[in-house]
């Protein structure tokens, strides 16, 4: 996202640094969306299909998914997904 603005007038650093913060932020998003008061699920899984798509190897994206399947009561999804993580 950032790299459509960058134009060379950002140093390779702070680029790298505001795109961490994104997926930090983004990840706070989807733990919002998948708290049980918000119940905001597919909200969470579409912040997450993002991440995934920029991150595809980013444990804490995968562990993220696995927090909401579990907050779905999607138990069988989250523990396929923990036996990825584990391998």
């Amino acid at each position: 996202m950032l790299g459509a603005a960058r134009g060379g007038a950002i140093v390779p650093a702070v680029i790298t640094n505001l795109e961490r913060k994104e997926r930090d932020a983004s990840l706070d998003l989807a733990r919002l969306y998948a708290r049980p008061d918000v119940g905001r699920f597919e909200d969470a899984h579409a912040v997450l299909d993002a991440l995934e798509r920029r991150h595809p190897d980013d444990r804490d994206v995968l562990e993220s998914r696995c927090r909401v399947f579990l907050a779905q009561g999607r138990v069988d999804d989250a523990e396929k997904l923990r036996a990825k993580l584990d391998r």
